[in-house]
Order: structure tokens, then sequence, then C-alpha cells
């Protein structure tokens, strides 16, 4: 005990009391909460807005808005709802793996009693699948229990009548056993459209993809980029132009007789800007986060983390800062030519820096110059300017 106060004493000698006490502030680990302010704030609200479950303004201001977000992240979680940003809330909550707020409802737990557009979704599945024949009322009532069980009974869950977590990913996988004989239908020709899962959405994506009209992800759900697939598809084929993988459209991708897509604007390099989402936006997140600029969610959505990480690149690459993922930016993101955070801060390390500079050099200089309590010497109120 003798030996550590002397250590302490010491230290307090040779760090000056305003700075000793900045030093041990800052090594305390900081929970957020609420009445907290600032930049920590801010850059939480920013991330909870890009995950889902913020939806005010980004003002730095820890209230009650920020509190409810937290704690619904939390529950989507698993963790402990106090509203509180403790460091496992934290961790969580920029960690690659943290769930959105609509990945969470798509598989939450819904029971008898239950209502919204969730419940719709899973009578939605179940009607497709043979098992739930009512009208889609947006109510888990006893029609909606006894068809859940049914299909549960079906795929080797244990029927509970409960839409739980594992229930739910199987509906939503589009793998999951339909009810024998519930329709005579001709699945290999069967109309599919826009919300649309399953087997045979991923066949049409397949078959869209082999002739170059579909280039995203075979995910088995008919989105956005599929109907833009499909459409593209039937204008080349001289098909109605729906977006719906019909009869007719089918018919001919089966036979494999379709006209490929040809080779026109293929190297075209578009402009993405905030606010825009889909694969290409996800290919440059992917991209942007091998480089060691981006760090959140590589989810297609051009949000604010997303902006950051481009103006970053497009600052190590000497190119225009602009925060948009223009030609010239995607052009050196796809040539994988393109300076790395690492290689750049390495750069800088050693950069001079002089009056008048800033930036996060400067302050990396000034927090350790801080840290080994270096400060001006203060002038005496006799000094006088020397004569020139």
């Amino acid at each position: 005990m003798m030996a550590l106060a002397m250590v302490l004493s010491v230290l307090a000698v040779g760090i000056p009391e305003t700075h000793f006490s900045a030093y041990a502030a800052s090594s305390s680990s900081t929970t957020l909460k609420s009445g907290s302010t600032g930049s920590q704030v801010k850059k939480l609200q920013k991330r909870l807005k890009e995950l889902g479950y913020y939806s005010g303004k980004i003002n730095s201001k820890f209230d009650k808005a920020t509190v409810s977000a937290v704690k619904s992240f939390q529950k989507a979680h698993g963790l402990d709802q106090t509203g509180k940003v403790d460091s496992t809330t934290k961790k969580k909550i920029y960690s690659d793996n943290a769930r959105t707020l609509s990945d969470y409802n798509a598989i939450k737990q819904l029971k008898s009693g239950s209502t919204g557009t969730q419940v719709k979704k899973v009578q939605q599945q179940l009607k497709k699948l043979g098992y739930y024949t009512g009208s889609l009322t947006s109510k888990f009532d006893s029609d909606t229990v006894s068809a859940v069980k049914a299909f549960q009974k079906a795929n080797g869950i244990e029927a509970t009548g409960v839409a739980t977590t594992e229930t739910r990913k199987l509906l939503n996988s589009g793998n999951g056993k339909a009810k024998e004989d519930s329709s005579s239908v001709d699945q290999t020709t069967k109309t599919l459209e826009s919300g649309d899962t399953g087997t045979q959405v991923k066949k049409v994506q397949q078959q869209l993809k082999k002739l170059g009209y579909y280039t995203g992800s075979l995910t088995s759900k008919f989105d956005s980029d599929t109907v833009s697939a499909v459409k593209a598809f039937q204008k080349a084929n001289d098909l109605t132009v729906n977006g719906k993988a019909d009869k007719a459209t089918r018919e001919l991708l089966n036979s494999g007789k379709g006209e490929a897509k040809k080779d026109t604007a293929s190297n075209s390099v578009t402009t993405l800007k905030s606010g825009d989402s889909g694969e290409q936006v996800k290919k440059i997140q992917q991209q942007l986060k091998e480089l060691g600029y981006f760090e959140g969610n590589v989810a297609g959505n051009y949000g604010d983390l997303t902006t950051a990480a481009v103006k970053a690149f497009q600052k190590a690459n000497s190119l225009s800062v602009s925060g948009e993922a223009d030609k010239e930016t995607r052009e050196l993101l796809n040539s994988g030519k393109g300076v790395t955070q690492a290689e750049y801060e390495k750069k800088m390390s050693t950069a001079t820096l002089e009056k008048g500079d800033s930036g996060e050099q400067v302050k990396k200089v000034q927090t350790q110059l801080k840290t080994l309590a270096i400060s001006p010497p203060p002038r005496s109120r006799n000094s006088r300017r020397p004569t020139i």
C-alpha cells in the first residue's frame, strides 16, 4: 500500500492538477444515459437511426426518444432494457452483426392476440403454403394459431401455435414444407411478384442472372432488384412489361430460349449518394470496409456512415471530397488500387504539422502532449518582449 501511495504521489507531482483530473476522467469507461450530451450521443443517434430504432432529430442530447430507441435495440438483442449505453450495449450497437429493426421485426415472436403488419405477413406466408385459408386480418386469432400449429408439425417444430423465432425464420426462408395437396397449380409456371419468397423466386433469379439481367445475390426474395430484372427481360423479349414473373415470362425462362441481355452500358458507372440503396451501394460499402474506411453494416443503405467513409476515402486518395461515390471514386474502388485507411494514417503520422494546420493528426499530437503534461511556460507579469 505504501509503494502504491508513493507511485500516486509521484504521478500527482509530475502532472499538473488540471491535466491529472482530465487524464483520470478520460481513462474511465463512460456510460451514456439520459441527460448525456455531446459528440458521442450524436454518433449514437446516427447509428440507431441507421439501424431503424431512432426516428428523432440528431440533436446530440440523450433525451426520451434516445432512451426509447436504446431500449428497443437492447430488447432486439436480448440485453437488459436499461435505456443506458454501457460497454456491452455500445459494443453491440457498433458491431457488424447488429440487427436492424426491420430484421428483428421479421423474426420476433408472435402469438395469440398479437396484431399488426407482421401478423399479416405470417398469414400470407401460411396461406401461400396452404395452411391458412382465412382472410388476412392482421390479427393472430384462433385460425392463425391452428395454421401455425399445422405448419410446425409438418416441419418438425414443436407445435405450440406460437410463431416463434425458429418458426418465422423457416417461413421467411421459403424452405418450409407446403401442405400436401394444397394446390394443383404448377409451381414452375406459377406467377411470382414483388413480396414473394421461396425456392421458385430463387430459381427465377438464377435464370435471370445467367442471362445477365439480374446482378444481385440469390436471396429467394422477390425484391425491387428482381422486379427490375424481370422488366428488362420482358422488354427484351417482347413480353408484357409488368415486373411480374407471370406464366408467359416463366415459360420462356424455363425454355432457355430467352434473349440474353446485350452488353450495352454494362461498364457504365453511376454516381451513388446519400439516400440511395441497393446492391451497388452494398458493393461500395464492402469495398470501403475492406480498405478500413467503413465500420457499419453492409446493408445497402447509403446513410451518414457511408457518406463519411466515402469522404475519408476521397481525402486519402486526393480525390474531390464530396461524400458522393462519383465515377472517379467508384473506378478507383473497383481497380483495387485505392490507398487503405491504415496506409493513409501511417503516412499522416509522420507528416510535418505546423501552425494553422487542423485535423485528426493535430488532435493526436495535442492529446500526446497533454498526456505528457507539456504546456507552454507561463509568462511573468514583468517580462517584456525583446526589442528588435
